[in-house]
């Protein structure tokens, strides 16, 4: 395999972030052990690195490259100043991928993509069928107006947790504009890089090409490409989940305690596709006009901030959902 692997962590030894970079390239190098691993980061964290809580991780890194700051920034600002300006600290094409991933396949047929850079839509799907979500008009529609003072035209969002870039001219045009378009951003408040990506790409007319979505299943989102997934995209840093012990931090809690990959979080990673509990319920694109609704998470904070009181709420809700399937029935 041929692309680099680009990993961008900041993580002190409080934290997990190194951990999940820790398990994604052990599983990384499980199925491609050719690949050539380039971990990103600070020189705090490099140093953490070295020490003999995460020293075992370099079984699995090739190289450990620190960036310098000219500012002060904070933890997660780093890591977003270094994503958005890797293919300036970076020689030769490579593919970079999130933390909170899991690799279960080859990924040697990235060496033969041509795009100048690729990556998979956002929630695999196009964004038109979801402009009108609460999570997408708050997070790029609202926006992008209030941070850039631009319209959303219906343009496609792309997931930056997986990006291939390749080593050419256009690249390097655009990781620049991207990164100054983080950097206003940042200067609005907004740390994450997904609106400016976003805006880049506007800029650029789309020159982000559509790859199979395989290499960046995003499972909280959609269980589409699961079976045949290279890249599974768990989003772990994020809430618990009953789900898949994949969805949680425990297993990278356990890499922290132990200082390595143990047998159990080998096993787990490995077995990552088939560890999700039961019953597990699908449910469709309606469920995002629901789920993000403030009524909603209005009675599900109360459900479960005050056990005891959860039954008696149900009941209320149901009698009040009753009437009202009631009213539509019988009237016109």
């Amino acid at each position: 395999m041929n692309t680099k692997i680009i990993y961008v962590v900041i993580s002190g030894k409080v934290g997990i972030y190194f951990e999940q970079v820790w398990a994604s390239a052990w599983s990384l190098k499980r199925y491609n052990p050719m690949a050539h691993v380039i971990v990103l980061t600070d020189d705090a964290t490099r140093q953490s690195i070295y020490s003999d809580e995460r020293k075992d991780s370099l079984n699995c890194i090739d190289e450990v490259r620190v960036v310098k700051f000219d500012k002060k920034y904070s933890n997660k600002e780093k890591s977003r100043w270094i994503k958005t300006n890797i293919r300036n600290l970076i020689e030769g094409d490579f593919l970079f991928i999130d933390a909170d991933t899991i690799i279960t396949g080859d990924l040697s047929a990235v060496d033969s993509w041509n795009c100048s850079i690729g990556a998979v839509l956002d929630s695999h799907c196009h964004s038109q069928e979801i402009t009108d979500s609460i999570p997408f008009q708050d997070m790029y529609v609202n926006r992008l107006k209030k941070v850039f003072g631009l319209d959303y035209n219906g343009e496609d969002v792309f997931n930056s947790g997986v990006l291939y870039v390749k080593d050419d001219e256009i690249s390097h045009r655009f990781f620049k504009t991207w990164h100054e378009n983080w950097l206003h951003s940042n200067s609005k408040g907004y740390h994450v890089d997904q609106l400016s990506l976003l805006k880049t790409n506007m800029e650029f007319g789309q020159l982000i090409e559509e790859i199979p979505g395989e290499y960046n299943c995003q499972i909280r989102c959609s269980i589409q490409f699961l079976t045949r997934a290279k890249i599974l995209h768990t989003f772990a840093s994020q809430e618990n989940s009953s789900l898949s012990i994949i969805l949680g931090t425990e297993l990278y809690y356990e890499i922290k305690r132990e200082h390595s990959i143990t047998s159990n979080v080998s096993r787990t990673l490995i077995d990552c596709k088939e560890l999700f509990t039961s019953p597990s319920y699908l449910v469709d694109k309606k469920w995002m006009k629901i789920r993000f609704q403030p009524a909603f998470q209005f009675v599900d904070s109360v459900i479960e901030s005050n056990r005891g009181f959860d039954h008696f709420l149900l009941k209320m809700i149901n009698c009040m959902g009753r009437v009202f399937s009631y009213l539509l029935r019988h009237t016109k």
